[in-house]
């Protein structure tokens, strides 16, 4: 069974992140969708809560399952049993970051290999840090995040 794992910190995730999860998923026969505890990341949201919204986001998603970890990416692959990560690209920027942070990955791990999946282009332009600024500032985050995360978010009165 050929499985990935696209990680990132999901403060929130976003419309961009489940499609980029929904075309790995045509992909592998399993995606990890892991929500990383980061403790350098200030984050809006805490671990328990960006797990939340991932499972909520993709809920009935064939699949595609939503996990928290810490440490090293590296190290949560191999528990995993993961040779494959799933990168999101929306940019050159983020070509050239995801560049030099994969050579870092195979230090530690040798066998890894990332695919890369770019953002459609009505998603390039999202990013969690605007979300967050909209939501802080009661703009309508409607065309970026799945309504129930949205909805989950309202209840969780962090808006």
């Amino acid at each position: 069974m050929k499985q990935c794992i696209f990680a990132g910190t999901f403060d929130p995730i976003s419309l961009g992140h489940v499609d980029i999860a929904r075309r790995a998923a045509r992909a592998f026969d399993n995606v990890i969708v892991a929500v990383c505890d980061n403790a350098e990341k200030r984050t809006a949201f805490t671990l328990k809560e960006r797990l939340e919204m991932a499972e909520l986001a993709l809920k009935g998603e064939r699949g595609i399952s939503a996990e928290s970890f810490s440490g090293l990416l590296t190290d949560f692959c191999k528990a995993k049993g993961a040779r494959y990560l799933v990168r999101g690209l929306r940019n050159t920027t983020d070509f050239e970051y995801e560049k030099v942070l994969f050579e870092v990955y195979k230090t530690q791990l040798p066998d890894i290999e990332c695919v890369y999946f770019t953002a459609r282009g009505d998603q390039e332009h999202i990013q969690s840090s605007y979300i967050r600024e909209l939501l802080k500032l009661g703009g309508d985050c409607s065309k970026f995040i799945p309504s129930a995360v949205l909805e989950y978010i309202t209840k969780i009165n962090k808006i």
